[in-house]
């Protein structure tokens, strides 16, 4: 299936977004899986992340933010590509022919 480059550089640019806001609050996914995990268990509001946990929430969230970036920046090459490619064929029609 494809899917299209604006699609594409949408979600990346989503999942930088996520990924800012996990790394520099983390409390608030937190919070986000508590409320989560109170729709299927009881007592969840005695639960409390450790501070590895927030610590770890963190490094994911700067993770997700670098993934987010390579991505956009994947699709930015490679819209750039296809560009140069389709201008080039554009100039050159006798190259379509063999």
């Amino acid at each position: 299936m494809k899917t299209r480059p604006s699609i594409q550089k949408a979600a990346a640019l989503f999942a930088v977004a996520q990924g800012l806001i996990t790394a520099l609050v983390p409390q608030i996914t937190i919070r986000l899986v508590k409320f989560a995990l109170s729709r299927n268990f009881e007592h969840t509001d005695e639960l409390s992340a450790r501070p590895m946990h927030v610590r770890q929430t963190r490094a994911a969230g700067i993770g997700l933010a670098a993934a987010g970036i390579a991505a956009y920046a994947m699709q930015r090459v490679a819209e750039t590509r296809e560009a140069a490619a389709d201008r080039e064929a554009a100039a050159d029609p006798e190259s379509d022919a063999d």
